[in-house]
């Protein structure tokens, strides 16, 4: 069973047009592993990081030079290559990994998912004690593209999860946002939210002279691709309140997070 958690609206049952949506893709997966204490030193463990992440990341790290008495949510040490990224802070270790296009399949992503976030668990291992570690999540960004247009997009995600009286109504549709969330059986949570994106190409000008800014307008760039993007958070933040936690791991996430995006988005979105 499922208890409504934070929850902020649902869907509802309502008699939209059915959209012509393409196959869904992941264009994000994000792995946080939180400290249970500040670690106000992270910036002086330069190679102990670079020694522990090395399965991951090959090169050097890149300093933030942030004071240590600052936000420390701020990364200290930044690893990037690729299409990968990992953020180093005083409370948590972050990892992402984007992919460019649909080009893979669901399944496949999703193997690459595990390969790679099981591997960072791992190298966290050997940064930090298990016994010093918290709270973890795991975060999918899922797009399903659209070619029927924003406007109309934006409208039939907006007829499928609210009911407001027309009367009411101000004017066009300009934005939309939805998010609820879950505590599941397991004592973990599951939040997801949805909103209309849209990616469009930037043709960036070659500068002509050494130092000349170059401006760009983002309104400016084709739009190459739009469509619905749903967003699942799963965390085991429930577990982290009992004075007995010991850390638990993302490998519970995993599967619940992927179960999500598999048998849940398509009917989310278009049922």
């Amino acid at each position: 069973m499922l208890k409504v958690h934070n929850c902020i609206a649902q869907p509802i049952e309502t008699q939209c047009a059915v959209m012509k949506f393409e196959n869904k893709y992941i264009s994000e997966a994000i792995c946080l592993i939180q400290y249970k204490a500040i670690d106000g030193k992270i910036r002086h463990r330069v190679a102990d990081a670079e020694s522990a992440f090395a399965d991951i990341f090959s090169g050097q790290s890149q300093q933030t030079n942030v004071p240590d008495n600052t936000d420390p949510n701020i990364p200290r040490l930044i690893f990037q290559g690729g299409h990968k990224q990992l953020s180093i802070s005083q409370k948590a270790c972050q990892f992402s990994l984007g992919f460019a296009n649909n080009e893979k399949t669901i399944d496949e992503q999703l193997a690459i998912i595990t390969k790679n976030l099981s591997a960072f668990q791992n190298d966290v291992f050997k940064f930090k004690p298990k016994d010093q570690l918290g709270e973890c999540a795991i975060i999918l960004s899922v797009n399903v593209p659209c070619k029927e247009g924003r406007d109309s997009t934006l409208q039939h995600i907006y007829n499928r999860f609210f009911k407001v009286d027309q009367q009411a109504e101000y004017g066009k549709l300009a934005s939309y946002s939805f998010k609820v969330g879950y505590e599941t059986s397991n004592q973990c949570y599951l939040n997801y939210e949805t909103d209309v994106y849209e990616l469009r190409k930037l043709d960036v000008p070659q500068p002509t002279t050494f130092g000349q800014v170059v401006q760009i307008a983002v309104k400016d760039g084709a739009v190459i691709e739009e469509g619905v993007r749903i967003r699942v958070d799963v965390n085991n933040k429930p577990k982290v309140r009992s004075a007995s936690y010991a850390y638990s791991g993302i490998d519970e996430l995993m599967p619940i997070a992927f179960d999500f995006v598999v048998a849940k988005v398509d009917k989310l979105i278009n049922s």
